[in-house]
């Protein structure tokens, strides 16, 4: 993309101030109008190149703002594609397991995570690649276990009383208590 834009920039560069001077060239000069001649050498020498360079500048920092916008929702997606598959794989490693759920101990080597392991690098291999886990399979193995965790975790012990004659604080406009 760098090379079309300065490949466009060089082109202009050399074609406008050719057009100019052939046409500064062929014009006959008309006794009764102003003379342009030191504008507009001033203008294709100084003016032109200038409005160019912050032309290209801008250009670039589009082209740059467009790749920032469009990586990050690459990595969004790589993201997503592996937080599913890590949810599916710790579902149906919780499934296999079945009332064996409560304190186990698995390893990476015990078949019901090597298939859940097997599972996440089958469903989201660019993902996988992505974050750089296609060799860490214990790696993959915890965030597995991890999201058995927040699957099996029940609601929380905590709860809060509040008195039925408790009175709420007021809040105003803006969110505050006023």
């Amino acid at each position: 993309m760098r090379l079309v834009v300065a490949l466009v920039t060089i082109a202009v560069f050399w074609t406008v101030p050719a057009y100019a001077d052939f046409l500064a060239a062929t014009t006959v000069p008309d006794p009764n109008a102003v003379q342009a001649g030191p504008f507009l050498q001033f203008f294709i020498q100084f003016v032109l190149p200038a409005f160019g360079t912050v032309l290209t500048a801008l250009v670039g920092w589009l082209v740059w703002v467009i790749k920032q916008k469009t990586s990050i929702q690459i990595d969004a997606q790589y993201r997503d594609a592996f937080q599913k598959a890590l949810e599916q794989a710790a579902g149906g490693l919780l499934n296999s397991l079945g009332d064996r759920v409560g304190n186990t101990t698995i390893s990476v080597g015990n078949p019901n995570m090597a298939a859940a392991i097997n599972y996440v690098l089958k469903s989201a291999p660019d993902a996988v690649k992505k974050f750089g886990l296609d060799t860490k399979r214990d790696e993959i193995a915890e965030k597995i276990a991890a999201k058995v965790g927040v699957l099996t975790a029940g609601p929380p012990a905590v709860t809060v009383a509040v008195p039925a004659d408790a009175a709420l604080p007021k809040t105003g406009p803006g969110g505050g208590t006023g």
